[in-house]
């Protein structure tokens, strides 16, 4: 019983396709990560904050089909298709987005029959925040945000009559 050779449960064609699918699966995950994240940071430049509502059936599932829009046309559920379709698997995935995307700052909840979710800006008015173009601070010192161009692509702060493209823009820690 000892020496029985151990049989592998697929074969090596078999294993690698698994692999492959694998590896795609994990692409096209990290792949609605970038796209929704890029597109919440676009909504955010604009208006600052961003909610979904998601209904919820009566075993508190998301129901894909009654998902309200609140500040779009659009909403994640449309551009996702690799997550878990449920409020631990969409948590997931936005929590991913916040780490990806460090200046959104996210918060949800159930409200009876609705899963809220926000997303709010932190680069906004008064934030302390360092300016990295080409992977190296500008500034020796955080600066404080005073203002925003009229389209938000740039920022202004105190000290200086030139905008900053917000997009170069992180919070200081």
């Amino acid at each position: 019983m000892e020496n029985m050779p151990i049989i592998p449960i697929y074969t090596k064609d078999e294993q690698k396709r698994l692999d492959k699918i694998s590896l795609e699966k994990d692409e096209k995950y990290v792949n609605d990560i970038e796209s929704t994240g890029e597109f919440i940071s676009n909504l955010l430049k604009k208006n600052g904050v961003y909610t979904e509502t998601y209904q919820l059936n009566d075993r508190n599932e998301i129901d894909k089909d009654s998902v309200i829009a609140d500040n779009a046309g659009r909403n994640i559920l449309e551009m996702i298709k690799t997550a878990d379709i449920s409020i631990d698997g969409l948590s997931a995935l936005v929590s991913d987005i916040t780490k990806r995307f460090p200046n959104i700052k996210f918060s949800a909840k159930v409200d009876e029959k609705n899963l809220i979710l926000n997303f709010e800006n932190k680069i906004n008015k008064g934030a302390m925040v360092n300016w990295v173009s080409q992977d190296t601070n500008q500034w020796d010192e955080p600066r404080k945000i005073s203002g925003f161009s009229e389209d938000s692509e740039f920022a202004f702060v105190d000290g200086s009559n030139t905008g900053v493209p917000v997009s170069q823009l992180e919070l200081a820690s």
